[in-house]
């Protein structure tokens, strides 16, 4: 068999327009008979899956217009029902009660005209190797209405954006289905929700067994079009369902809601003339199925009615403007050419079991056959299996891979929403603005616990419970503090054992950690001894406003001379703390320090007056400088007083008012440039620790050395 190469289907093939409401009715017709007549006949098993029981409603179908077509009365059918073997008995008796109940429901009996008579000869038959290729050759002959096999067409139900009836019946579907016919609602027109957000949704929620609920679906995805998407369909879904729970559920009030909801989808979109036309048949179609439901002898539920109705209309829209249909679905007479696989939807029945009843009861009848047959459209057949028809389309439908670099993005300002400031999160973006960004912008990532931050974190709570307890060091021995500050230490790193990646950090840790309890006590002896203090809060935390802009702080320890004075404010430190107080002060000035200027306002705008504040390192025992102490001094010794040495690691040094006042404005300027200003770049630090980044390899400011680009 060859190519054909003329275009025999003329302007009707090129129109592309079918008729969705052709069979509703009878199809219904049809169940309702084959659901009489396997009851009477025990014999007869129907198929179990849904898609069995549409195929076999399909060829029914096509029977039963070949019965109209080659003038079958009703007499042949009784008479067939009667007589003929069990299986042919079966089909005339189905077909014959069909009658019965389409008469009894006041449908008119539409006689199929043959294709002879509608589109004068037809095109020659072919074979093609893939489905794809059948396509093509259909479109050369100027097809535009082709039957093909029921799962293919299923598959692609979804294509064909803006085409109403399909979107109905998609919305139909899911307010009876499963997850399945919720994506394809939400993913097609005309909610367009990506793919990709929810597959990413629906596997969140299947733990859940809540895949149904489009709501739940419509809160797991991210706030966007494609939330607000789903809420509306969700809506509709819900509406259709509070119908179905009415006990006046229709196919006709169904599809009345769902149209009017796609409609306030589309807002101030008016429906096309292609759009209308489509809903004024699937109307039709709902009128005439509903018309044999309400005369059924049993009730028919719902779900039935719906999956019969949808299984009927079934349609997709394909390249170069052809729709797809299965067999049995539209009339012979609209179907341009049959689009086989090689192992084509099995289909219950063969297409010739039937052809002696026909014989017999068409005699001269003067419709157009040829050899005793009505005549057939144009065949294509395809060498591929179903399967593989319908996975080749879903990958001639992705976009080919290409392997380029990303092209940059238009500069353009970030501004980070409101947030709450700590010190800790304004030093962050001195240090690296772009660790700043993928940490509090993106949260691409959560960064696991390092030993360092394990480290600080038992020194911390071991202190906070040392001194919620020893209160006024002078009144305790070194000896007796510094036993409970170790038991302390040991039941913090007894808790927080988890948190060290090996046993060797965890002792390391922990021996480290003893030998800065010694000196911490030494120093708080000679402290206590020198100037008698109270200890008057430990891990205080604060909240206040200012300039617009929320801040939070965390002190660590707060003290008081023992008879009343001003205080002195100790912040804690596991890294290196500054040896040059000329420095370090500059660093304040500009606001890269954040935690005196933050400190103090909490405590000054409280009520306090701070005299002291001092910055405690807890890293190493070792180091020539673990205390750095800024004495806040009025404005006429403004200038900088350094002590010659350090004493027993000491450092002391002198600030003003006015030094802090400018590093918080400092401040007050950085919150403004990140939450009002925005910033187009983030650019990296100066000498940031690269080699202990949890963003390192997504970061192109500062590649590793060595680094191979394309493994970022």
């Amino acid at each position: 068999m060859g190519a054909g190469t003329a275009q025999p289907f003329g302007d009707r093939g090129r129109r592309a327009v079918i008729d969705l409401k052709h069979h509703a009715g009878i199809r219904a017709c049809l169940h309702a008979a084959l659901v009489g007549v396997s009851t009477q006949n025990q014999t007869l098993a129907l198929p179990r899956s849904q898609l069995g029981r549409a195929i076999l409603l399909d060829d029914l179908c096509l029977l039963f217009e070949r019965c109209a077509a080659r003038n079958v009365d009703d007499a042949a059918l009784a008479c067939a029902a009667a007589e003929a073997a069990p299986a042919w008995a079966m089909l005339a008796a189905t077909l014959y009660a069909a009658r019965s109940i389409a008469r009894a429901a006041g449908m008119d009996e539409r006689r199929a005209k043959s294709r002879e008579q509608l589109a004068g000869s037809h095109a020659e038959n072919t074979i093609v190797p893939t489905f794809a290729a059948g396509l093509e050759q259909a479109a050369h002959w100027g097809a535009r209405v082709l039957a093909a096999p029921r799962s293919i067409v299923s598959a692609r139900m979804h294509e064909g954006e803006d085409r109403l009836a399909p979107a109905v019946l998609r919305l139909l579907r899911a307010a009876f289905g499963d997850a399945a016919a919720v994506s394809a609602a939400l993913a097609g027109f005309p909610y367009f929700v990506d793919p990709l957000e929810l597959r990413q949704a629906l596997v969140a929620l299947a733990a859940d067994a809540r895949v149904s609920d489009v709501k739940s679906l419509a809160t797991a995805l991210k706030a966007g079009w494609g939330r607000d998407a789903a809420l509306a369909a969700a809506t509709a879904i819900e509406s259709i369902r509070q119908l179905r729970q009415s006990k006046k559920f229709t196919l006709l009030a169904a599809v009345d809601r769902l149209a009017e909801a796609i409609a306030t989808t589309l807002a101030t979109r008016q429906p096309s003339e292609e759009q209308a036309h489509d809903l004024a048949q699937l109307r039709d179609a709902a009128r005439e199925a509903d018309a044999v439901w309400s005369r059924a002898k049993h009730p028919v539920p719902a779900r039935t009615r719906m999956e019969v109705f949808s299984d009927g209309l079934l349609s997709a829209m394909v390249e170069s403007g052809i729709v797809l249909v299965p067999p049995g679905c539209v009339a012979a007479s609209q179907v341009d050419a049959v689009i086989a696989c090689a192992d084509v939807d099995a289909h219950p029945l063969p297409g010739d079991l039937f052809e002696h009843i026909l014989d017999e009861s068409s005699g001269s009848s003067g419709v157009a056959a040829e050899n005793g047959r009505i005549a057939e459209p144009a065949r294509i057949m395809v060498l591929q299996s179903v399967p593989e028809a319908i996975a080749a389309v879903a990958l001639r439908s992705l976009p080919p891979a290409r392997w380029t670099r990303p092209v940059p993005e238009v500069p353009s300002p970030v501004v980070a929403s409101g947030m709450t400031f700590s010190a800790s999160r304004l030093n962050a973006f001195v240090k690296c603005s772009r660790r700043w960004f993928y940490e509090y912008l993106c949260a691409a990532i959560e960064e696991p616990a390092s030993m360092q931050a394990a480290y600080g974190r038992v020194l911390h709570a071991a202190l906070e419970a040392l001194h919620r307890d020893i209160r006024r060091p002078h009144e305790h021995s070194a000896g007796e503090m510094l036993q409970r500050l170790v038991r302390e230490l040991d039941v913090a790193f007894g808790r927080s054992r988890g948190d060290f990646s090996s046993q060797l950090e965890y002792e390391v840790c922990r021996q480290r950690a003893r030998r800065v309890a010694e000196q911490y006590v030494r120093w708080l002896e000679q402290e206590s001894k020198r100037a008698p203090l109270e200890i008057v809060d430990v891990e205080l935390s604060h909240r206040f406003s200012r300039g617009g802009h929320q801040f939070v702080g965390y002190i660590d320890r707060i003290d008081r001379p023992a008879q009343g004075g001003p205080i002195t404010i100790f912040d804690y430190k596991t890294g290196r703390i500054d040896d040059d107080p000329h420095a370090y002060l500059e660093k304040v000035r500009r606001g890269d320090e954040a935690q005196l200027a933050l400190y103090f306002a909490m405590r000054s705008g409280s009520g306090d007056d701070v005299a002291r504040i001092a910055l405690v390192s807890l890293r190493d025992p070792r180091d020539e400088v673990w205390i750095l102490a800024l004495d806040i001094v009025p404005e006429q010794e403004a200038a900088l007083v350094v002590d010659p040495e350090v004493t027993s690691g000491v450092l002391r040094a002198t600030c003003t008012k006015a030094d802090l006042d400018a590093s918080f404005d400092a401040l007050l300027a950085r919150c403004n440039l990140l939450t009002r200003t925005g910033i187009e770049h983030f650019a990296a630090g100066e000498d940031p620790p690269c080699g202990y980044c949890a963003y390192a390899l997504a970061c192109r400011e500062r590649p590793l050395d060595g680094e191979r680009i394309f493994a970022r």
